[in-house]
């Protein structure tokens, strides 16, 4: 039946107490029942609100501690001992400044550093062009270094347009900060100069952290003597002597520069004023000002030395630590000039022991060549410390990284004055065989920056002098960004020289660094995989960009070699995935050295280790057809095996000219490719599309000498191409240096000349090791 509208009757509705019984069941009454279970439901609801808000602000705590967790891991160290660093006294001072034409400093944070500037006097319109920092745009007609060991002395020569300097630097060991040591600067006229032809020098030191300066003048403006004293070299005095055939005029400037030393050079620029002497106009520094901050009265903290003149002159500035007792005699004049020609010697002399390029047959000329190049990159190595700018996706904004030292060569003084992690594998193949102790301390420099993820920033921008010449857009380092793990190369070489008892690496050494190489790789084998088993992937591509033709890769060192036209996470990078494959190969062998774990005592606990592209037609997924050095890379890296006929494949296309080989060298894209020298974008000119890069031939070269000296079907073809290729190569770079004066960047495929930033001390150099037929 359905429902009724039926209005209940009184019968049907529940009965009152009678009033009398409120009394005898108080608690059942309608009121005090209401309150009470109303007071029940407030507490048992406070409760619960107490609770439920304790929980969420324990998850709150939770959830901010988690994010601060994830924040601060890019600038957490890796939780592992540091890598011993050296503390050799003999490597103490030495020409670390890279960024400089010249200039000293030490091995401490807080080092004071000490330079040369120069100018012709011969000045337009007011303009100064005063030397300092290595420049491309001074225009210099050649300026390297001709001998440097790396550790006790140097000797370059600049040249001017009607004039040559040349630098060089002694040091001696004694006392408590790594001795004494002596710069002398040479000036000499061209042939063809025209006197009288005036030019200034000044030498300078500036303080970059606690310390004083106290000027001992002999005469009206004429500085004979700095006294000083930091924490780190104690008292010291820095003398300055010249010898001119004529006139000339010395002046000084003390002055409380800014904080750093970024802009010592605007410094100088702006104290300078006319003075005439006779018929000769000139420019000199204002003599003995001090400029104190009246917030703060800081104490002077920068001394320069000026002496103008007209050439020939000799000026040496000889250091002298208080701590050197016992001093047989002053590092100066004809000692000086002694002690320089017998370390030369000995110089050359190791340098045949080393590389036996007369042995083999260079004439003396290709051999001085050899040694400067040589001495180019080993006389880059800079000490630098600071901070990098570094990001995660977890932080919103960039953080300052902590502060930390690093000992490295650069690839360039003149456009790359600081650290490159990729770049730095292929430099210390060339150190190594000259100076192994002082590889194993760059690469300790090096692997200390690893952060708790197992990651190092690729470009090491550290200190003001070395971030203020970098632009903008590169100075943050992002941590899902990595470059191509050169230092196995490095470690693979040494390991197998140690095998063949020509290098000593101690165990120890080899026991502090796994844990921070096998963290490295690990981050490798985490953060750039690729989509499937076994591939990899470089991160930092754009996938959105309209301005490039093809997306850079700068993360893979090739920077616009072309990829895959729509970066996705399907992409998969050969060249990638066998740097993974020697790295596997080189951590297996140097766990093989470490010496066998510590016996387990039960109970102990056990120890922890503008224009924009078009697009034509949808993208699919396809091999990237361009043909270049990532196709090589199985091969450059010798994971083909020898009697693989893919070897002979690789043979065969390596000798066919439409695609890599030249008479120069081996270009990086094939001329039969569609992006063979194509723009990247409007102002971005082809960078690995078509330039042969010395680093890349030098691993064809060592890998061809690797297939011919392997019993196999393709031995005699691997020899024939070993022989053409390095004679190719070894000498388009000689030919270019002759000409130009300089070693470059890279070097064109279609007339073999240098192209880049020149000098380009870092990877080029590795045609010594290939003049010397040493991998």
């Amino acid at each position: 039946m359905g429902k009724t509208n039926k209005v209940p009757k009184d019968t049907d509705r529940p009965k009152r107490l009678p009033a009398k019984s409120f009394k005898k069941y108080p608690r059942y009454s309608v009121d005090s029942g209401h309150r009470e279970i109303t007071q029940w439901w407030r507490s048992k609801t406070s409760v619960t609100v107490v609770l439920l808000s304790v929980a969420v602000a324990a998850l709150s705590a939770g959830y901010v501690a988690y994010g601060f967790y994830r924040e601060s891991r890019v600038v957490t160290p890796l939780d592992a001992p540091l890598v011993n660093v050296s503390q050799d006294p003999g490597q103490f001072w030495g020409s670390y400044r890279s960024t400089a034409y010249f200039g000293m400093r030490t091995m401490d944070p807080q080092s004071p550093v000490l330079g040369l500037m120069w100018f012709p006097q011969l000045v337009a319109n007011h303009d100064l062009h005063i030397r300092h920092w290595c420049d491309q745009g001074d225009s210099l007609r050649h300026y390297s270094w001709q001998q440097h060991d790396g550790r006790s002395f140097g000797v370059q020569n600049i040249w001017e347009e009607d004039f040559t300097l040349t630098t060089s630097f002694l040091k001696r060991l004694g006392g408590d900060y790594g001795g004494d040591w002596t710069a002398r600067i040479s000036v000499a006229p061209k042939e063809n100069a025209t006197l009288p032809y005036t030019v200034s020098l000044m030498f300078y030191l500036a303080l970059d952290g606690p310390g004083e300066i106290h000027p001992v003048v002999e005469r009206t403006n004429h500085l004979k003597t700095l006294h000083g004293s930091t924490p780190a070299l104690g008292n010291f005095q820095i003398h300055f002597k010249s010898e001119t055939s004529s006139w000339y005029y010395h002046n000084f400037l003390l002055t409380a520069a800014p904080p750093g030393y970024t802009h010592l050079k605007e410094v100088v620029k702006s104290t300078l004023q006319r003075y005439k002497n006779g018929e000769v106009i000139f420019y000199g520094l204002r003599g003995h000002v001090v400029n104190r901050e009246p917030e703060n009265q800081r104490a002077a903290n920068f001394a320069v030395y000026q002496v103008t003149f007209t050439p020939p002159l000799d000026l040496e500035i000889i250091f002298e630590s208080e701590s050197f007792k016992g001093r047989p005699n002053q590092l100066s004049g004809l000692i000086y000039e002694e002690e320089l020609r017998s370390r030369r010697a000995r110089f050359s002399s190791q340098f045949e022991e080393v590389f036996q390029l007369k042995k083999k047959g260079y004439s003396e000329g290709d051999i001085q060549i050899a040694q400067s190049i040589f001495s180019n990159m080993i006389g880059s190595v800079g000490y630098f410390y600071g901070s990098s700018v570094v990001q995660s996706i977890h932080n919103k904004k960039p953080l300052e990284n902590w502060a930390a030292p690093l000992l490295t060569a650069v690839p360039s003084r003149s456009f790359f004055p600081r650290g490159f992690l990729w770049d730095e594998g292929f430099h210390n193949l060339l150190i190594s065989r000259w100076d192994p102790d002082l590889t194993k301390n760059i690469m300790a420099h090096w692997l200390n920056l690893m952060n708790v993820e197992g990651w190092i920033p690729r470009e090491q921008i550290l200190g003001h002098e070395a971030r203020e010449r970098v632009p903008k857009e590169f100075v943050i380092q992002k941590n899902t960004n990595a470059n191509p793990p050169t230092f196995f190369l490095t470690l693979e070489n040494m390991l197998a020289r140690m095998h063949r008892n020509e290098v000593k690496v101690d165990k120890e050494y080899l026991e502090m660094i796994f844990p921070r190489v096998k963290a490295w790789f690990d981050w490798f084998n985490t953060t750039q995989v690729g989509n499937m088993p076994g591939a990899y992937r470089w991160r930092g591509r754009d996938p959105v960009t309209r301005t490039e033709l093809n997306p850079k890769t700068l993360t893979s060192g090739l920077d616009d070699y072309p990829r895959a036209s729509h970066p996705t996470s399907v992409e998969r990078h050969v060249d990638l995935r066998s740097w993974m494959c020697l790295a596997a190969k080189v951590l297996s062998q140097l766990a093989q050295e470490r010496p066998p774990p510590p016996k387990i005592v039960p109970g102990q606990p056990q120890p922890r280790m503008d224009k924009i592209r078009i697009i034509l037609s949808q993208p699919k997924l396809r091999f990237v057809d361009q043909y270049g050095y990532v196709s090589l890379f199985p091969f450059l890296l010798k994971i083909i095996k020898a009697d693989n006929p893919k070897l002979l494949k690789v043979l065969t296309d390596l000798k066919n000219p439409e695609l890599l080989w030249t008479d120069y060298g081996l270009r990086s894209l094939a001329r039969s490719s569609s992006l063979y020298m194509k723009h990247n974008t409007e102002h971005d000119p082809p960078y690995w599309r078509g330039a042969i890069w010395i680093n890349m031939n030098y691993l064809a070269i060592r890998a061809l000498h690797h297939y011919a000296e392997l019993p196999g079907p393709y031995q005699d073809l691997s020899l024939e191409l070993y022989r053409q290729l390095r004679h190719n190569l070894v000498n388009t770079v000689l030919r270019e240096y002759r000409r130009t004066g300089y070693i470059w960047e890279n070097y064109s495929d279609r007339t073999g000349h240098g192209q880049g930033s020149h000098p380009f001390t870092g990877w080029s150099a590795l045609v010594v090791l290939l003049m010397a037929e040493l991998y």
